[in-house]
């Protein structure tokens, strides 16, 4: 420390004589007035508090420290550092207050040490500090220096400054700190011990002061109310079983939390949580009322809080078309099933039939025995899946075209495309009922079959898929397959199910239903409609919004079902696909967002009721039974309502120790949409 006279607080000044020129009295006073009207302009000043550093969070450097008679001790060399209980301080722990002291005799200097973050500009410093001076010659003086993070620059906040006042007070010292982290040593001089003379600091705390700023926090919601228009604001109406996304953001804060607890947001929020001082999250799809607050701290302590109010109102139903087979009254008879497979072995199907009496099986591909399913009480959605080929449904059956010869010199055709296109989806057909049997189906087991998997679909079919000459291959297929199982099984035969949707242009997402629907092959009308039993549809929510996604999508079912209609011959919906993945660590896939396993399952039961409601959808198929994923889970399509161990690279990788078979709450959602009860979306049971 500096060798020099240290001041003191109150103490009397000198007074001196100046002979001064009328000019220089005049500048004076100038200078002395524009001096007092900034001190009166600080004066007015309002500081708050920024942070404080308390003598508990303190200690010598390199000390060692015992706790004796109550007190904690630290010493290093003739320091000494004495943490105590003391009533008349600040704050309520076992120690609260501090004493620093000295061993010897002659004088000594006794340093401390602690950290503070100040999160904004500092102006000045209070330490509410007391002194112990037994003996006229000695009393204790206190320094104070700040050293930020990253310098070694010490800056003196006050310098030797007498400590007179014998129980605790305020100093307050002006200096100037920039916002930053700061190490903090508080010292005292002149201490000293002996049998007749004891000078000892005692220190409660600092407190540095500034000039902050207020806070201030904007926080919203973000929806789709019943009429299916985009609603924002701090109270918002939405449609039922919609999601809301929660947005934030603040100034001047420090950080922000949940304050009473964000139920079903992804991932969940508790009471009390960091959310940062901005950000967004989105609920679960809402069957409630429901509030969610946040509160952010501001510079000093001050808090800010804020409300969003969400009301929930159940959405337009679709138009009532007048009966179950028509739409617009409940289809009670609805079917819920779950897609799986026969490769799961006989476990996965028992376990199935707890919760539904369907499943829907790729396995057309190859004929495979659904004997498992027979043994589980459980009938099959029989899928014709493939085999894919870049070629289309075109390629798939040979790629029909007309056949010529010469007669006499001249062309003649001797099978048109129409006739070809005809007798190859005949035999492909043949062959689809073939395996059928061999599947060990019969119409009470397999009561429906879908003539082929998303045949519009690029990614399976090649990039012509919705086009002709496809469109006309695939009408032909329809109504072979139909005729087919038709010659074989009579009026009891299983219901023919053809697709509408997949890839489209111009916005349309039903225009490869149209395509076939109206095709022709060489000026000849292909399809007949009365050849269809049902229409398919496989409508993934997407990924334009959370609010979207979560509720599947609701108009490619309704345009699939209108466009029949529109057409005279009305057809019923088969939802033969839809789900939503659970991997919220990961970028969503294809068709969906991410999901809590919770929102999964929300998601899943209000789609089906909505789909049961709205008499225009015969069945519903989830997809699916078990999650999956590439093996070296880099692809994670985690659809499934049970968990799947995985191989995933790294011994510790969180997928690899999931248990086989493990339940979802989606699991126990499905079971409750498939006997039509009631499900709480909130506790997660079904009534």
């Amino acid at each position: 420390m500096d060798a020099q006279q240290p001041e003191v607080v109150g103490g009397s000044g000198l007074t001196r004589r100046f002979n001064l020129t009328r000019k220089q009295i005049i500048i004076t006073l100038i200078c002395v007035a524009v001096l007092g009207v900034a001190l009166l302009i600080r004066s007015f000043a309002a500081e708050s508090v920024v942070a404080t550093l308390d003598a508990e969070t303190m200690q010598l450097p390199n000390s060692s420290s015992k706790v004796v008679s109550a007190s904690k001790v630290y010493t290093s060399g003739l320091q000494t550092f004495t943490l105590y209980k003391d009533s008349a301080a600040s704050g309520s722990g076992t120690y609260n207050a501090g004493e620093l002291g000295w061993k010897q005799s002659h004088n000594g200097a006794t340093k401390i040490r602690g950290q503070v973050v100040l999160n904004s500009p500092v102006t000045s410093v209070t330490a509410r500090v007391k002194a112990l001076s037994k003996c006229s010659t000695r009393q204790p003086y206190i320094t104070i220096i700040a050293v930020k993070s990253g310098s070694t620059t010490e800056q003196k906040i006050v310098k030797q400054r007498y400590i007179t006042n014998l129980s605790w007070g305020d100093s307050k010292f002006d200096y100037s700190l920039p916002a930053g982290t700061y190490t903090i040593f508080v010292q005292g001089d002149n201490l000293i011990k002996t049998s007749s003379c004891r000078s000892s600091l005692f220190v409660d705390k600092l407190t540095f002061n500034g000039n902050t700023l207020a806070p201030s926090l904007s926080f919203s919601g973000t929806g789709t109310n019943a009429d299916g228009n985009a609603v924002s604001g701090s109270s918002i109406n939405v449609a039922t079983g919609s999601p809301v996304a929660l947005n934030w953001s603040s100034t001047n804060t420090t950080d922000c939390t949940a304050n009473n607890g964000w139920a079903g947001t992804s991932p969940y929020v508790s009471t009390g949580t960091s959310v940062g001082k901005s950000g967004s999250k989105s609920t679960s799809a809402l069957n409630s009322n429901t509030s969610y607050s946040i509160k952010c701290t501001g510079q000093g302590g001050a808090t800010i809080s804020a409300t969003v109010n969400v009301t929930v109102t159940a959405a337009t139903p679709p138009p009532d078309d007048g009966g179950g087979a028509g739409g617009g009254t409940p289809n009670t008879g609805m079917i819920v099933g779950l897609q799986t497979a026969n490769a799961w072995g006989q476990s996965v199907a028992t376990d199935t039939a707890k919760i539904v009496n369907y499943v829907r099986i790729e396995d057309g591909r190859s004929p495979t025995s659904i004997s498992i399913w027979k043994n589980a009480g459980v009938k099959v959605d029989y899928s014709i899946a493939g085999s894919y080929t870049t070629g289309g449904v075109y390629g798939l059956i040979g790629s029909p075209k007309a056949k010529t010869q010469t007669v006499d010199g001249k062309t003649v055709v001797v099978e048109t495309a129409f006739d070809a296109t005809a007798r190859l989806a005949r035999a492909w057909a043949d062959k689809q009922v073939q395996n059928y049997q061999n599947a060990g189906c019969d119409t009470n087991w397999c009561p429906m079959v879908e003539v082929l998997n998303e045949p519009a679909g690029t990614w399976f079919w090649g990039s012509n898929a919705f086009k002709d000459p496809n469109t006309g291959a695939y009408a032909a297929v329809v109504n072979a397959t139909y005729d087919a199982f038709h010659a074989k099984y009579g009026s009891s035969a299983p219901k023919i199910l053809a697709t509408v949707d997949g890839s489209y242009n111009n916005g349309d997402p039903v225009q490869f239903g149209k395509g076939w629907w109206t095709a022709k092959i060489d000026n000849k009308v292909v399809s007949n409609h009365d050849k269809v039993d049902g229409i398919i549809v496989h409508p993934y929510g997407g990924k334009s919004s959370k609010s979207s996604s979560a509720l599947g999508n609701r108009d490619l079912v309704n345009k699939a079902y209108d466009f029949t209609k529109a057409s005279g011959d009305t057809k019923q919906v088969y939802v033969t696909e839809v789900g939503w993945p659970t991997a919220t660590d990961e970028a969503a896939t294809g068709d969906s967002l991410q999901w809590t396993e919770a929102e999964q399952a929300n998601n899943l039961y209000n789609f089906i009721n909505w789909a049961r409601d709205s008499g225009r959808v015969d069945a519903v198929m989830y997809f699916q039974y078990r999650d999956y994923t590439t093996s070296d889970c880099k692809n994670y399509m985690w659809y499934g309502v049970t968990r799947h161990p995985t191989n995933c690279k790294g011994t510790n990788h969180p997928y690899n120790k999931i248990v086989a078979g493990s339940k979802k709450i989606g699991w126990d959602a499905l079971g409750c949409a498939a006997k039509n009860k009631e499900w709480d979306t909130t506790a997660l049971t079904c009534k």
